[in-house]
């Protein structure tokens, strides 16, 4: 009896001790995030497959429709419902198309390491979140039945359905530390009645309920998001040193901040290049000391004032990390 209540003691304890390897800032605290372009991987087309069927005959079809926007629509919708979450500090669109115009990047929708890595360094971006469309389009179903020789109904059945492939990227290392697929579908009816051949069937609107799916496949995917951003550890860095012993440090209370955090402060050394590929490894990093928040610097809480309360050193771009 005492084993087994230990064991359930034990038990209820799990989601705490997995919740002990973190500190307690670092569950609080907003990563920031950059949402870059998904790819289209329909061929620029939204397929929408037709089936009708009555009593008498049956008929099938199919017809494309170009999608040149969808990429855009879901750019903009995933980055109002992860702003919507409260759960990231979301790197505005014009900030990114400005970084690689001028770090000569190529495409805004280009993610490799290198870009990664400028991102990283220059907006504080931890996290890119990309992938591809694979599928977009409706399907129709028509059915028609006869009552006697004059009358009938008929009913239209559109189910709309969309696909994603979903890559989160560790900015600092260019590493993907999660891909996965998400989707989401919407379901409509429409019904007509003829007499005598005349009548019409209550029109469906294919836009509204592609845009139903696509909230869904979103939602999906901020909830994936969410899982692969605990897999990044919470950085930020310092801006100023001052002769005092004062700091100033970015981010501040937007990314969740407050007076009283402390933080250890590791200084960045040597970039370590794989001699294989010549890709970046990351950068051998140390422990130089620690800082206490002591309050808010200047307005919309993107830094913060602090005592460096250990640690010699200490110069601007070193990195902070919950202690």
């Amino acid at each position: 009896m005492k084993r087994f209540i230990l064991y359930l003691v034990q038990w209820a304890m799990l989601p705490l001790m997995s919740l002990s390897a973190y500190s307690q800032e670092s569950l609080i605290l907003k990563k920031r995030l950059a949402v870059v372009n998904f790819t289209d991987g329909t061929e620029g087309q939204v397929k929408a497959a037709a089936v009708h069927t009555s009593d008498r005959n049956y008929r099938a079809s199919q017809q494309t429709v170009a999608t040149s926007n969808y990429s855009h629509t879901l750019v903009t919708m995933l980055s109002t419902e992860l702003v919507k979450s409260g759960a990231f500090i979301l790197v505005e669109r014009q900030q990114l198309d400005e970084v690689f115009k001028e770090q000569d990047l190529g495409a805004s929708g280009a993610t490799t390491r290198e870009s990664a890595a400028k991102l990283n360094q220059i907006l504080g971006v931890q996290l890119l979140v990309t992938g591809s469309i694979t599928e977009w389009g409706n399907k129709l179903e028509n059915s028609q039945n006869s009552v006697r020789r004059y009358f009938g109904s008929s009913k239209t059945k559109s189910t709309a359905r969309i696909a994603l492939d979903l890559r989160i990227i560790d900015a600092s290392t260019g590493e993907i530390v999660m891909a996965e697929s998400a989707s989401g579908s919407a379901v409509a009816e429409a019904k007509g009645v003829k007499v005598m051949g005349i009548g019409n069937t209550e029109a469906v609107n294919d836009n509204t309920l592609l845009d139903s799916a696509l909230r869904k496949a979103v939602v999906n995917c901020v909830d994936l998001i969410k899982t692969a951003s605990q897999k990044v550890l919470w950085q930020g860095s310092v801006v100023k040193v001052n002769a005092d012993g004062t700091a100033v440090i970015k981010p501040g209370s937007d990314s969740g901040i407050k007076p009283g955090m402390v933080f250890k402060i590791m200084s960045k050394g040597e970039e370590l290049k794989d001699p294989d590929t010549g890709l970046s490894l990351g950068f051998q990093v140390k422990e130089a000391g620690a800082l206490v928040i002591t309050g808010e610097f200047g307005t919309g809480g993107k830094a913060a004032t602090a005592k460096i309360t250990n640690g010699k050193g200490i110069k601007t771009g070193d990195i902070l990390q919950p202690k």
